[in-house]
Order: C-alpha cells, then sequence, then structure tokens
C-alpha cells in the first residue's frame, strides 16, 4: 500500500517530508477503507484533513521549488491545483452520504495521487535532495577537471517508473511510435508497481495507465489520457 511510499519521496527537508508521511498516511487509510467497500467509514473530517494536509505540503513544495529553481516546477504547480480540485469534488460527494457518489471520487483520487508520487514527487524528491548535498560540498569541486567530487546517488526505488525510450523516439510524430512508447512504459511500470508489491492486480494496471499517461504527456506535450493509455494496450 502506498502508506510507506513518502520513505521513497524523502527529500531531507524536515517539513515536506513530516507533511508527505501525513498525506500519504491518510489517503491510504482512505484507499483501503474503499477497497474493503466501507464507504460508511469515509468521513467529511478524514476528506478535509486530506484538504488541509494536501495544501500545506504543496506549499512547502512550491518554496522548495523555487529556492532550487526547479525546471518543471509550474508543470508540478498544475498537478497540485488539479487534486486540490479532486479533493474539493470528493469532499462535495462524500457529503451526499451515497456510497457509489464516494466511489466514483475516491477511486480516481487514489489512482491520482499515487501517480503524482510516481511522477512528480519522486525526482522532486531527487532534485531537492542532490540540492542540499551539492551546497555544503561546493568546496570539493575539483579545479583541474572542473567536476563535484559528489559520490553517485541512489535513486529511490521507482523512480523514473515507466523507462522511455530517448528523447528523439519521443518526440516522434508517428501513431506507431507513440503507440510502442506507451507500450514499452507500460509493461516497465506495471512490473515496478508489482515488485513493489504496495499495489497489485487490476489497481496495478489502472494505475499503470495514469502513471505512463503523466510522464508521456510530460515528455512530448501531446497531454495523454489514462484512458487514451489504456485503449492502446487493450488493442494488442
Amino acid at each position: 500500500m502506498f502508506a510507506a511510499e513518502w520513505k521513497r519521496i524523502a527529500t531531507g527537508n524536515g517539513e515536506i517530508d513530516v507533511a508527505h508521511a501525513e498525506l500519504t498516511a491518510i489517503a491510504a487509510a482512505l484507499d483501503e477503507s474503499c477497497q474493503r467497500g466501507d464507504y460508511e467509514s469515509v468521513s467529511d473530517d478524514d476528506i478535509k484533513r486530506l484538504f488541509e494536509i494536501a495544501t500545506r505540503l504543496f506549499g512547502l513544495e512550491k518554496s522548495a521549488m523555487e529556492e532550487i529553481d526547479y525546471k518543471k516546477i509550474f508543470e508540478h504547480i498544475e498537478d497540485h491545483n488539479i487534486l486540490e480540485e479532486m479533493i474539493i469534488s470528493a469532499r462535495t460527494k462524500i457529503s451526499s452520504r451515497f456510497n457509489a457518489l464516494i466511489k466514483d471520487a475516491m477511486d480516481p483520487l487514489s489512482f491520482s495521487i499515487i501517480g503524482h508520487i510516481e511522477t512528480m514527487d519522486v525526482p522532486l524528491a531527487e532534485a531537492i535532495s542532490l540540492k542540499s548535498r551539492k551546497a555544503p560540498l561546493s568546496h570539493h569541486r575539483t579545479s583541474d577537471t572542473g567536476h563535484n567530487a559528489l559520490p553517485a546517488r541512489h535513486l529511490p526505488s521507482g523512480n523514473g517508473t515507466a523507462k522511455l525510450q530517448s528523447d528523439h523516439s519521443l518526440h516522434s510524430d508517428g501513431a506507431s511510435s507513440l503507440n510502442a512508447i506507451i507500450i514499452n512504459s507500460y509493461s516497465s511500470a506495471l512490473l515496478d508497481l508489482k515488485e513493489s508489491k504496495w499495489i497489485a492486480g487490476d489497481r496495478a494496471k489502472t494505475v499503470a495507465y495514469e502513471i505512463v499517461a503523466r510522464l508521456i504527456s510530460s515528455a512530448t506535450g501531446k497531454n495523454l489520457t489514462a484512458d487514451f493509455v489504456k485503449k492502446v494496450i487493450l488493442s494488442q
């Protein structure tokens, strides 16, 4: 379950890491209730708390991204806005106390949070962590080579879950090329999700669709949807 995923997105920034832990914990608890079909336990207070934590975290991340001049800051903030809107929408449906509406709201929200972790928070955590290590060690720069004498960093498990092809292939306009990228990326994402054992089965497939759509959209600017990725996969 993705409650433990915050460990993979540790930044070294205490406030951000604590907020991530809180957010993923409450999101996982809500998700588990929905998986059991226990929609009665999903309360307005829970979703209100989720929103409060999310907005606090998003503000902290925005400040951190500005501080390190993060290249994908606008894309990341846009995804934050989408998640906020989804949480607000979910709260409205939860207040209705109709199980069908709660399910319709919570399942996409869970998938989107997982997708955000994989495609946005993992690379951001890497960037923040790398920046914080470079600052105190910058005086160790070797004068004759012009390179920092920094040790190689072990990337978080699952970083870049869907392993995309070369930049040249990514920007190809050919439908067959795009389909090949989707298929290869989906297979890689699905394998990573299953091996990590935090999500599997049909849910892993749904999350993989979301992850691949986000990654390829970011790389190509084609604005793919999870439904489009699903159609490509199922057409094979």
